[in-house]
């Protein structure tokens, strides 16, 4: 099947159906017991090229580094690998990155986009400001977890196409839901 993004797993639950063995030949899996390329479900890797050689770095034995700004890192820091405090290596962030960044950077689903607009609005003027937010605040767009908006909105186009361009799902909420939610 191919040991990466996700093939591992699917094989083993294929292998567990089935009543046989997954082989696995990954080295990630062999060396280190995990695939740094299929991280837990809604985490998103923003530059996959990294990854490679921060696997290679671990399987070597060579230190890692692993900064956490947002997000439960558990399924890394449960690996039984071990990490270095610093910038480089491994970064968990809800943060906006450039290119330069040298560390391989995962964003969980940690953040929620609250999407208001008029009737009938324009799919694309919302998905722009949206992004915009996003860009203003320094957020990564691949750290949302889910569009919201209030109920009465629930057919509204413009923030379904918004929550697609995420690729998040759109959830709805009453005022009073809400209410209820913010005095917690």
């Amino acid at each position: 099947l191919g040991g990466h993004h996700g093939a591992n797993t699917l094989a083993r639950t294929l292998a567990a159906v089935t009543g046989g063995h997954a082989a696995l030949t990954t080295a990630g899996d062999i060396g280190l017991g995990i695939t740094l390329d299929n991280p837990p479900p809604g985490w998103r890797i923003t530059n996959s090229p990294r990854t490679k050689g921060v696997a290679a770095a671990l399987l070597a034995g060579d230190p890692v580094s692993l900064r956490v700004e947002a997000g439960d890192a558990a399924w890394l820091m449960e690996s039984g690998l071990s990490f270095l405090d610093g910038a480089d290596g491994i970064r968990i962030t809800d943060r906006a990155i450039t290119a330069e960044d040298p560390a391989l950077v995962f964003h969980p689903p940690v953040l929620v986009v609250g999407i208001g607009c008029e009737r009938g609005a324009d799919a694309t003027e919302v998905i722009d400001l949206v992004e915009k937010t996003l860009a203003d605040a320094g957020l990564a767009p691949s750290a949302v977890a889910c569009g919201v908006s209030v109920d009465v909105k629930a057919d509204e186009a413009a923030v379904h196409a918004a929550a697609a361009h995420l690729g998040v799902p759109a959830r709805f909420f009453t005022p009073a839901r809400q209410a209820r939610r913010l005095r917690l």
